[in-house]
C-alpha cells in the first residue's frame, strides 16, 4: 500500500516522464546537429566577415598609396614678370603682342583648376605675371616633394623660314641636345631673367652636372614616358604638328628631382598654334589632355614609352 506522500510524488514524476518520452532519441540527435551546424554556419560566415573586412582594408590602402591626393602635381608656367618669353608682334603696329608668359599662365591656371577637381595637391610655381628664377622653380617643386613636374612654354622660330613652323614638341632633360635647334632653344629658355636665373656656363654648371648624372638615370625612364604620354595625347586633341619627344640640357629640369618635362606647346609664329591661346575653349581642351596624361601616367606604371629623337 503506497503513501500519499508517495503517490503524490509519484504524480508529480508521470507527466515529465511523459514529457520526455515525447523527445525520442531520434529529435534528439536532430536537434544536436541543427546546433551543431548553426554554429558551424556562425564560423563560415565569421571567416568570410573578416576576409571580406580584410579585403577591403587592403584595397583601401593600395588605393590611398595612388590615389589623387597622395599624388603632388608641380606646374609652372615658364617666364613671367619682366621675362616676357617668347613674343609676336604682328604687321600692324595697333595691334596686341602676344606673350608667351601670358598664354602660359592662362594654361597653367586652368590645369591646376582641373587637376583640383579630382583632388590633387596641386603647386603654381607662379600664379601672377611676376619674375621668377629658373633656380626658384626647381626648389618649388622640391619643396612640394611633387610627383612630378610640368614646365608649359611657346617656341619661337628665329627665321623667316620658321614663319611656316608650328607644332608640339616635349623636352626632357639630357646632357646631349637632339639637334642644333633643341640646343639653341635650351640656351634661349636657360638666359631667364632674375637672379641666379641662367646657367654658369663654367665652374657650376660642372659641378651641379656630375651631382645631377649620379641620380639622373633614376628619372629618365619615367620623364620619358611622361613626355611621350603628353606628345600623343596633346597633338591628337590639338591636331597640331607632332615634332617628337625630344633631349636638351634645361635648367630648369636640372633642378627638379623628380620625373620632369619641358612642353613647347606650339609657336608664336603660327597663328593656329597662337589662336589656340586665345580661345578659352582652346585653353580648356589643351588643359584636359594634359590632366587626362596626368591621370593615365600615375595610374600606367608600366606603360610603353616612345622613341627619344
Amino acid at each position: 500500500m503506497l503513501l500519499k506522500s508517495e503517490v503524490s510524488c509519484d504524480q508529480e514524476l508521470r507527466p515529465k516522464s511523459k514529457i520526455s518520452r515525447l523527445i525520442s532519441p531520434r529529435t534528439r540527435r536532430e536537434t544536436g546537429s541543427g546546433v551543431r551546424l548553426t554554429l558551424s554556419w556562425i564560423f563560415i560566415l565569421s571567416i568570410f566577415c573578416f576576409a571580406t573586412t580584410r579585403f577591403i582594408c587592403l584595397c583601401r590602402a593600395s588605393e590611398d598609396s595612388t590615389s589623387p591626393k597622395s599624388y603632388p602635381v608641380i606646374i609652372d608656367p615658364g617666364h613671367g614678370g619682366t621675362d616676357l618669353g617668347a613674343v609676336y608682334r604682328g604687321a600692324d603696329p595697333k595691334s596686341q603682342p602676344f606673350y608667351e608668359k601670358d598664354a602660359m599662365l592662362k594654361l597653367g591656371l586652368e590645369i591646376a583648376r582641373l587637376l583640383k577637381l579630382e583632388n590633387y595637391p596641386v603647386t603654381l610655381t607662379r600664379t601672377t605675371d611676376r619674375n621668377l628664377s629658373l633656380k626658384e622653380r626647381s626648389q618649388i617643386a622640391n619643396k612640394a616633394k611633387g610627383k612630378l613636374f610640368l614646365s608649359l612654354h611657346m617656341n619661337s622660330a628665329p627665321t623667316p623660314k620658321g614663319l611656316q613652323s608650328g607644332g608640339v614638341e616635349t623636352y626632357i632633360l639630357h646632357t646631349d641636345s637632339t639637334d642644333g635647334s633643341s640646343k639653341r632653344l635650351a640656351e634661349l629658355e636657360n638666359q631667364g631673367k632674375g637672379p641666379d636665373a641662367g646657367i654658369s656656363k663654367t665652374g657650376h654648371l660642372t659641378v651641379d652636372m656630375i651631382v645631377k648624372d649620379l641620380r639622373l638615370h633614376g628619372f629618365h625612364d619615367e620623364s620619358l614616358r611622361l613626355g611621350c604620354l603628353i606628345q600623343e595625347e596633346l597633338t591628337k586633341v590639338t591636331k597640331q604638328k607632332h615634332r617628337g619627344v625630344k633631349k636638351a640640357m634645361f635648367f630648369v629640369l636640372l633642378g627638379a628631382d623628380m620625373p620632369s618635362v619641358l612642353v613647347e606647346t606650339g609657336f608664336v609664329q603660327s597663328k593656329r598654334d597662337r589662336d589656340l591661346f586665345l580661345s578659352i575653349h582652346s585653353i580648356r581642351s589643351i588643359a584636359s589632355s594634359i590632366v587626362r596624361t596626368i591621370r593615365h601616367f600615375r595610374q600606367q606604371n608600366r606603360a610603353k614609352s616612345c622613341v627619344l629623337l
